[in-house]
Protein backbone atom coordinates (compact mmCIF):
# COMPACT_ATOMS: atom_id res chain seq x y z
CA UNK A 1 0.00 0.00 0.00
CA UNK A 2 1.02 3.62 -0.86
CA UNK A 3 2.07 5.69 2.11
CA UNK A 4 2.15 9.51 2.31
CA UNK A 5 4.81 10.72 4.50
CA UNK A 6 4.85 14.08 6.62
CA UNK A 7 8.34 15.72 6.13
CA UNK A 8 8.95 18.44 8.81
CA UNK A 9 11.71 20.44 8.52
CA UNK A 10 13.01 21.43 11.75
CA UNK A 11 16.00 24.15 12.90
CA UNK A 12 17.64 24.21 16.02
CA UNK A 13 15.78 22.29 17.68
CA UNK A 14 16.99 18.31 18.64
CA UNK A 15 13.87 16.17 18.24
CA UNK A 16 14.37 13.23 20.84
CA UNK A 17 10.96 12.15 20.90
CA UNK A 18 7.39 12.40 18.99
CA UNK A 19 3.99 11.80 20.85
CA UNK A 20 0.64 11.86 19.25
CA UNK A 21 -3.03 12.87 20.96
CA UNK A 22 -6.02 13.22 18.89
CA UNK A 23 -5.07 16.38 16.93
CA UNK A 24 -1.59 17.13 18.96
CA UNK A 25 1.70 15.55 17.60
CA UNK A 26 4.30 16.89 20.30
CA UNK A 27 8.23 16.95 19.03
CA UNK A 28 9.77 16.62 22.50
CA UNK A 29 13.66 17.44 22.47
CA UNK A 30 15.82 20.58 23.54
CA UNK A 31 16.68 23.86 21.69
CA UNK A 32 19.94 24.36 20.10
CA UNK A 33 21.94 27.28 18.67
CA UNK A 34 22.04 25.79 15.87
CA UNK A 35 21.50 22.53 13.44
CA UNK A 36 18.77 20.74 11.43
CA UNK A 37 16.82 17.56 11.38
CA UNK A 38 13.83 16.08 9.30
CA UNK A 39 11.92 13.99 10.67
CA UNK A 40 8.97 11.81 8.53
CA UNK A 41 5.88 10.75 9.68
CA UNK A 42 3.14 8.37 7.60
CA UNK A 43 0.38 10.29 7.47
CA UNK A 44 -2.25 7.22 7.15
CA UNK A 45 -0.68 6.02 10.89
CA UNK A 46 -2.07 9.67 12.58
CA UNK A 47 -6.21 9.68 11.25
CA UNK A 48 -8.29 7.42 12.52
CA UNK A 49 -10.35 5.40 10.79
CA UNK A 50 -12.77 6.27 7.87
CA UNK A 51 -11.57 9.86 8.19
CA UNK A 52 -9.72 11.22 5.39
CA UNK A 53 -8.20 14.43 6.26
CA UNK A 54 -7.87 15.94 9.60
CA UNK A 55 -5.52 19.30 11.06
CA UNK A 56 -2.95 18.62 13.66
CA UNK A 57 -1.41 21.02 16.42
CA UNK A 58 2.16 19.94 16.13
CA UNK A 59 4.71 21.65 18.86
CA UNK A 60 7.92 21.92 19.69
CA UNK A 61 8.38 21.26 23.26
CA UNK A 62 10.79 20.66 26.21
CA UNK A 63 11.08 17.70 28.06
CA UNK A 64 8.69 19.16 30.54
CA UNK A 65 6.10 20.28 28.17
CA UNK A 66 7.30 23.69 27.54
CA UNK A 67 6.34 24.63 24.44
CA UNK A 68 8.97 26.42 21.93
CA UNK A 69 7.03 26.79 18.56
CA UNK A 70 4.00 25.31 16.83
CA UNK A 71 2.20 25.39 13.60
CA UNK A 72 -0.74 23.96 12.15
CA UNK A 73 -0.80 21.15 9.49
CA UNK A 74 -3.50 19.24 7.96
CA UNK A 75 -2.97 15.51 7.29
CA UNK A 76 -4.44 13.54 4.07
CA UNK A 77 -5.43 9.64 3.55
CA UNK A 78 -2.82 8.62 0.57
CA UNK A 79 -6.45 7.03 -1.13
CA UNK A 80 -8.30 10.23 -0.67
CA UNK A 81 -5.54 12.35 -1.86
CA UNK A 82 -5.21 10.13 -5.11
CA UNK A 83 -8.79 10.38 -5.81
CA UNK A 84 -8.18 14.58 -5.37
CA UNK A 85 -5.78 14.35 -7.78
CA UNK A 86 -7.22 12.38 -10.57
CA UNK A 87 -10.43 14.24 -11.00
CA UNK A 88 -9.38 17.98 -10.43
CA UNK A 89 -6.18 17.36 -13.26
CA UNK A 90 -6.99 19.82 -15.86
CA UNK A 91 -4.32 19.67 -19.09
CA UNK A 92 -1.71 22.44 -19.82
CA UNK A 93 -2.91 25.01 -21.63
CA UNK A 94 -0.19 27.11 -23.60
CA UNK A 95 -0.53 30.54 -25.23
CA UNK A 96 1.94 32.88 -27.60
CA UNK A 97 2.71 36.10 -25.53
CA UNK A 98 5.39 37.99 -27.06
CA UNK A 99 7.61 39.47 -24.33
CA UNK A 100 9.97 42.09 -25.16
CA UNK A 101 13.00 40.64 -23.45
CA UNK A 102 15.38 42.79 -23.66
CA UNK A 103 13.15 45.65 -21.93
CA UNK A 104 12.53 42.63 -18.78
CA UNK A 105 16.81 42.37 -18.80
CA UNK A 106 17.04 45.97 -18.61
CA UNK A 107 18.92 46.92 -14.92
CA UNK A 108 16.71 49.96 -13.45
CA UNK A 109 19.46 51.81 -11.86
CA UNK A 110 16.57 53.83 -9.51
CA UNK A 111 14.94 50.35 -8.95
CA UNK A 112 17.83 48.91 -7.94
CA UNK A 113 18.58 51.34 -5.62
CA UNK A 114 15.24 51.57 -3.66
CA UNK A 115 15.61 47.51 -4.09
CA UNK A 116 18.46 47.89 -1.81
CA UNK A 117 16.92 49.17 0.95
CA UNK A 118 15.03 46.02 1.25
CA UNK A 119 16.64 43.22 -0.50
CA UNK A 120 20.68 42.13 -0.92
CA UNK A 121 21.47 42.82 -3.73
CA UNK A 122 25.04 41.10 -3.19
CA UNK A 123 25.80 37.68 -4.13
CA UNK A 124 26.30 35.46 -0.83
CA UNK A 125 24.90 33.93 2.03
CA UNK A 126 23.59 35.84 4.93
CA UNK A 127 22.82 33.50 7.87
CA UNK A 128 21.82 34.82 11.83
CA UNK A 129 25.61 34.26 12.99
CA UNK A 130 25.70 37.88 11.99
CA UNK A 131 22.62 39.13 13.94
CA UNK A 132 23.95 42.02 16.06
CA UNK A 133 25.13 40.74 19.17
CA UNK A 134 24.52 36.80 19.01
CA UNK A 135 28.48 35.80 18.63
CA UNK A 136 29.41 33.42 20.96
CA UNK A 137 32.00 35.15 22.86
CA UNK A 138 33.71 32.57 25.33
CA UNK A 139 32.88 29.28 26.59
CA UNK A 140 29.64 29.36 29.72
CA UNK A 141 28.66 27.07 32.24
CA UNK A 142 25.85 24.73 31.59
CA UNK A 143 22.21 26.10 32.66
CA UNK A 144 21.84 23.40 35.71
CA UNK A 145 25.23 25.11 37.25
CA UNK A 146 24.52 28.71 37.04
CA UNK A 147 20.94 27.25 38.20
CA UNK A 148 22.70 25.97 41.59
CA UNK A 149 25.71 27.39 42.02
CA UNK A 150 24.77 31.13 41.16
CA UNK A 151 23.22 34.10 43.03
CA UNK A 152 19.53 35.12 42.38
CA UNK A 153 19.18 38.81 41.51
CA UNK A 154 16.38 41.28 42.08
CA UNK A 155 14.63 42.73 39.14
CA UNK A 156 11.95 45.15 37.97
CA UNK A 157 9.23 44.73 36.15
CA UNK A 158 8.91 48.16 33.82
CA UNK A 159 6.21 46.87 31.33
CA UNK A 160 4.07 43.53 31.15
CA UNK A 161 1.66 42.65 28.35
CA UNK A 162 0.54 39.04 28.19
CA UNK A 163 -2.00 39.42 25.35
CA UNK A 164 0.94 41.73 23.26
CA UNK A 165 1.13 40.66 19.70
CA UNK A 166 4.43 41.39 18.23
CA UNK A 167 4.04 42.74 14.38
CA UNK A 168 5.03 41.11 11.71
CA UNK A 169 4.91 44.12 10.06
CA UNK A 170 4.39 47.89 11.00
CA UNK A 171 4.12 51.21 8.93
CA UNK A 172 7.26 53.25 10.40
CA UNK A 173 9.21 50.45 8.89
CA UNK A 174 8.56 52.17 5.25
CA UNK A 175 8.62 55.06 6.22
CA UNK A 176 11.93 54.97 7.79
CA UNK A 177 13.32 52.17 4.69
CA UNK A 178 16.22 54.15 4.42
CA UNK A 179 17.02 53.78 7.54
CA UNK A 180 17.43 49.32 6.90
CA UNK A 181 14.15 49.66 9.15
CA UNK A 182 12.55 47.81 5.91
CA UNK A 183 16.17 45.47 5.00
CA UNK A 184 14.72 42.02 5.17
CA UNK A 185 17.79 39.84 6.25
CA UNK A 186 17.69 42.49 9.41
CA UNK A 187 14.01 41.70 10.20
CA UNK A 188 14.27 38.13 9.62
CA UNK A 189 17.40 38.25 12.07
CA UNK A 190 14.92 40.31 14.73
CA UNK A 191 12.52 37.93 14.47
CA UNK A 192 14.71 35.22 14.96
CA UNK A 193 14.92 36.20 19.07
CA UNK A 194 12.68 37.18 21.97
CA UNK A 195 15.74 38.86 23.96
CA UNK A 196 16.71 42.29 23.33
CA UNK A 197 18.76 44.84 25.50
CA UNK A 198 17.28 48.20 25.98
CA UNK A 199 20.23 50.57 24.85
CA UNK A 200 21.11 53.50 27.36
CA UNK A 201 21.69 56.09 24.56
CA UNK A 202 18.59 57.15 23.31
CA UNK A 203 19.18 57.35 19.43
CA UNK A 204 20.23 53.39 19.40
CA UNK A 205 17.28 52.79 22.05
CA UNK A 206 14.67 54.64 19.75
CA UNK A 207 16.20 52.65 16.60
CA UNK A 208 16.14 49.16 17.74
CA UNK A 209 12.88 49.78 19.21
CA UNK A 210 11.62 51.51 16.50
CA UNK A 211 12.53 48.14 14.53
CA UNK A 212 10.89 46.30 16.23
CA UNK A 213 7.79 47.86 16.09
CA UNK A 214 7.13 48.58 19.70
CA UNK A 215 5.87 51.84 21.05
CA UNK A 216 4.28 51.02 24.18
CA UNK A 217 4.86 53.23 27.19
CA UNK A 218 6.79 51.51 29.85
CA UNK A 219 8.13 52.46 33.07
CA UNK A 220 11.54 55.05 32.82
CA UNK A 221 15.14 52.56 33.14
CA UNK A 222 17.22 54.53 35.61
CA UNK A 223 20.12 55.25 35.01
CA UNK A 224 21.66 52.86 37.45
CA UNK A 225 19.63 50.27 36.01
CA UNK A 226 20.19 47.62 32.84
CA UNK A 227 16.89 46.93 30.67
CA UNK A 228 15.84 43.93 28.66
CA UNK A 229 13.08 43.79 26.44
CA UNK A 230 11.95 39.96 26.44
CA UNK A 231 9.25 38.64 23.74
CA UNK A 232 6.90 35.45 24.57
CA UNK A 233 8.27 34.95 28.32
CA UNK A 234 7.00 35.96 31.47
CA UNK A 235 9.91 36.05 34.06
CA UNK A 236 9.81 34.34 37.08
CA UNK A 237 13.83 34.61 38.39
CA UNK A 238 16.95 35.96 37.30
CA UNK A 239 20.60 34.16 38.13
CA UNK A 240 24.17 35.48 37.90
CA UNK A 241 27.52 33.23 37.77
CA UNK A 242 30.13 35.08 36.80
CA UNK A 243 29.93 36.70 33.85
CA UNK A 244 26.71 34.53 32.72
CA UNK A 245 22.85 35.58 33.69
CA UNK A 246 20.13 33.32 33.17
CA UNK A 247 16.51 34.74 33.42
CA UNK A 248 14.33 32.02 34.28
CA UNK A 249 10.84 32.35 32.27
CA UNK A 250 7.44 30.51 31.19
CA UNK A 251 7.38 30.51 27.65
CA UNK A 252 3.87 31.96 25.32
CA UNK A 253 2.81 32.36 22.88
CA UNK A 254 1.83 35.81 23.19
CA UNK A 255 3.32 38.63 25.25
CA UNK A 256 5.99 41.19 25.95
CA UNK A 257 7.75 42.34 29.25
CA UNK A 258 11.08 44.47 30.26
CA UNK A 259 12.33 44.04 33.10
CA UNK A 260 15.39 45.93 34.94
CA UNK A 261 18.35 44.48 36.77
CA UNK A 262 20.14 47.15 39.10
CA UNK A 263 23.72 47.66 37.52
CA UNK A 264 25.27 48.43 41.17
CA UNK A 265 26.03 45.01 41.59
CA UNK A 266 27.46 44.02 37.86
CA UNK A 267 30.67 45.58 36.19
CA UNK A 268 29.67 47.62 32.90
CA UNK A 269 33.53 46.72 31.54
CA UNK A 270 32.91 43.48 31.29
CA UNK A 271 31.01 41.36 28.66
CA UNK A 272 28.16 39.56 29.53
CA UNK A 273 26.16 36.19 28.06
CA UNK A 274 22.62 36.17 29.00
CA UNK A 275 20.00 33.64 28.65
CA UNK A 276 16.44 33.01 28.20
CA UNK A 277 15.60 29.92 29.28
CA UNK A 278 12.89 27.67 30.67
CA UNK A 279 12.36 26.25 34.22
CA UNK A 280 13.56 22.60 33.00
CA UNK A 281 17.12 24.41 31.56
CA UNK A 282 15.90 24.85 28.03
CA UNK A 283 18.05 28.13 26.47
CA UNK A 284 15.29 29.61 23.99
CA UNK A 285 17.69 32.55 23.18
CA UNK A 286 21.24 34.28 24.08
CA UNK A 287 23.01 37.63 24.36
CA UNK A 288 26.60 38.14 24.77
CA UNK A 289 27.07 42.34 25.08
CA UNK A 290 28.54 44.87 27.56
CA UNK A 291 26.25 46.44 29.40
CA UNK A 292 27.45 49.65 29.03
CA UNK A 293 26.45 49.69 25.38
Amino acid sequence: MRKILLFLLIYDFNVEEIRELDNQIALIGEPKRNGIQVVSVIQNDLLPKKKDTKEFLIQFSTPKGYEIDFIYENVIRYEYLKKQIEENTVKPSFSDIDRDKEQLENENVLLREELSNYIPLEKGIINKDKCEGRFESKEIYDIETVGEKGNELAFQVKYHAPQYRRPTFHPSWRQNYKKGWSYIPQKICENLHTLYIIPKDSDKRMALLGNLGFYDVYQPINDDEVGFLVYNLTAQKVIQLNDQIIIIGIPARTGAEIIALNQGCIPCDKDYTIQLVTPDSCEIDYLCLPFSE
